[in-house]
């Protein structure tokens, strides 16, 4: 367990030795060929995909399910409805940022703030940053409070695993998640969801051993509870579904994995085998979705 708050050379090492470079390009298309094949393939077990009218989408919350034996079938059918832990991420990520930048000393001066701006800026232009805003207008003193405090709490938590402010402009929080599709046609997508991107302080691509051009950066997932066994390979898929998503591009050098509720840290080196793993498990996955969603057609395929 480590208490100690992480900074940038926790985070990115030493870049001579455990940044990954294009040494690793192979491996990563490899994989990137070998997720597409497999995942077409577990779709094809359960019969034509085609056929399915809805996409599934696979993401570390599924994995994390999977491992615990959650159903692997998606629920789709309950209307959505706004709640403090929708909201708790984007604004606390927001907060973050703004104290990251020496705005405000702290995430409980951050959030209020933050969330006060979101809204009269969506009154006085009607453009939506969150998407957020119109519930948070609409909401009576104690239900903004309980929305500020979950943000408050869950900011406050991350903000003290990390020394920020030493990171400096190479931090970037939220933005949109990596998505990857086999093809159009695919029902299946991955998604990747991070919550911070981490450059490395280089302001240019760094020469390899290899004679190209490499870019340092490591992804931050933070989640609740405790790590689960198969933390290495979730954390990899994150790494995976980068690469996939932008297949000319370095992978990720790393990938840190933050617990915030128990204090816990766990950082992978990205590298060939860490990506077959994450395949791996995430072809599991899709094969468990593939058998819950056409059992019919399974059984044929099977006999």
């Amino acid at each position: 367990m480590r208490y100690a708050p992480l900074n940038g050379a926790d985070i990115l090492g030493d870049p001579t030795e455990r940044i990954l470079d294009h040494r690793h390009t192979s491996a990563d298309g490899s994989v990137r060929d070998a997720t597409a094949a497999a995942l077409r393939q577990a779709v094809l077990t359960a019969g034509d995909a085609t056929r399915v009218d809805r996409r599934v989408t696979i993401t570390l919350s599924t994995l994390r399910g999977h491992g615990s034996g959650t159903e692997a079938r998606q629920q789709g059918s309950s209307p959505f409805r706004w709640q403090p832990s929708f909201v708790r991420r984007s604004l606390g990520l927001a907060a973050l940022a703004a104290c990251a930048e020496s705005s405000y000393r702290s995430p409980g001066q951050a959030v209020p703030a933050v969330a006060d701006q979101a809204v009269t800026a969506w009154n006085r232009t009607g453009e939506l940053r969150f998407h957020w805003e119109p519930w948070l207008a609409g909401l009576g003193p104690g239900g903004r409070a309980a929305v500020l405090a979950e943000a408050i709490s869950w900011a406050s938590a991350l903000w003290s695993m990390v020394d920020w402010p030493r990171l400096g402009g190479r931090t970037t929080f939220g933005g949109p998640d990596d998505r990857w599709t086999a093809s159009p046609r695919q029902a299946v997508c991955l998604r990747g969801r991070v919550e911070v991107r981490l450059r490395s302080s280089q302001s240019t691509p760094r020469a390899s051993r290899a004679g190209r051009d490499r870019d340092d950066h490591a992804l931050i997932s933070v989640a609740g509870g405790l790590p689960t066994p198969n933390w290495e390979a979730e954390l990899g898929y994150l790494a995976l579904v980068a690469s996939l998503r932008s297949p000319g591009a370095p992978a990720p050098a790393r990938v840190v994995g933050l617990w915030p509720a128990s204090g816990q840290c766990r950082i992978v080196e990205v590298d060939g085998a860490l990506l077959h793993a994450a395949c791996r498990l995430t072809v599991e996955v899709v094969e468990a979705w593939a058998r819950a969603e056409l059992p019919d057609r399974s059984s044929k395929v099977a006999a």
